[in-house]
């Protein structure tokens, strides 16, 4: 995001001990889901983002 901070950031993942939702949106990811996310889901999601 340093690189691109205009470019929206969307995280889909699978369970993390790591790296929380709440740390992704700290550092400015504009959406996070677990997977599975099905592909309703996951383009409304990217509507959402780009809007």
């Amino acid at each position: 995001m340093s690189v691109r901070p205009d470019m929206p950031v969307i995280i889909d993942t699978g369970y993390s001990e790591k790296f929380s939702e709440q740390e992704a949106i700290t550092l400015g990811v504009k959406s996070f889901m677990y997977k599975p996310v099905d592909i309703a889901t996951l383009a409304a999601t990217i509507r959402e983002v780009l809007d």
